[in-house]
């Protein structure tokens, strides 16, 4: 445990762990893990500060000319009903207030598809 609070130690003066001191990081368990999740907090606490951050996503389209093979909305998905909101639509959504997600919104579509741009 001892070499667990030298470690951290030096993390949070701004040092990079090596391979192996990441490895001992990830393996701990016990006392050893409570310290950890100790320093994870104060870290995001200085950083953070006692926000929470939520974020809602408006997914405006599921159309995409790839076929990756682990994506549930490949072109060759014929199981999927395809949609495309139109830029009033989007407008819309992204000026309503959110009682879930709060004000800020991340307007998302699949990554390589049609590009498209808002103006938002």
């Amino acid at each position: 445990m001892k070499l667990t609070q030298d470690l951290l130690i030096r993390l949070q003066a701004g040092e990079r762990p090596t391979a192996p001191e990441l490895a001992t990081l990830l393996n701990a368990q016990g006392k050893a893990c409570d310290l950890i999740y100790q320093a994870a907090n104060t870290l995001c606490q200085r950083v953070m500060g006692y926000v929470v951050h939520l974020r809602g996503i408006i997914e405006f389209s599921n159309v995409c000319k790839n076929n990756c093979w682990y994506c549930g909305i490949r072109c060759e998905n014929k199981q999927i009903e395809r949609y495309r909101m139109s830029q009033d639509q989007i407008l819309d959504i992204a000026k309503q207030p959110n009682k879930t997600f709060g004000k800020e919104k991340q307007h998302y579509k699949h990554k390589k598809c049609i590009n498209e741009t808002l103006p938002i």
